[in-house]
């Protein structure tokens, strides 16, 4: 297998055979974002590490360690992990009008 600590690893292993296989079982056991459900039934398209890769390399193959999710599910997941806000940061500018928005008040 790949060494899953680097990312070049990581981009061969989510392209391997072997991952494919589970990807596949995956989402044929659990074809509804786990997420959504059962508010909203929305078909699964990301199929998710729970315990990351990078961090838990020995259960990347294993079925238990997997979620499936929709595509904004898995989006959202993400932003959350790495910190990234919804929310604007610093200034924005309107590029139309070139104004700093930003000293108005809403």
């Amino acid at each position: 297998m790949n060494d899953l600590s680097t990312r070049e690893g990581r981009q061969r292993f989510y392209v391997s055979k072997a991952w494919r296989e589970v990807r596949k079982m995956q989402l044929y056991s659990e074809p509804l974002c786990e997420e959504c459900f059962p508010d909203e039934i929305v078909p699964a398209t990301v199929v998710n590490h729970k315990e990351s890769l990078k961090h838990s390399p020995s259960k990347a193959l294993i079925l238990n360690n997997l979620t499936s999710l929709c595509k904004s599910c898995h989006s959202k997941k993400t932003a959350s992990e790495m910190g990234w806000s919804k929310e604007p940061v610093g200034r924005i500018i309107n590029r139309k009008w070139k104004i700093d928005v930003t000293k108005f008040k809403r």
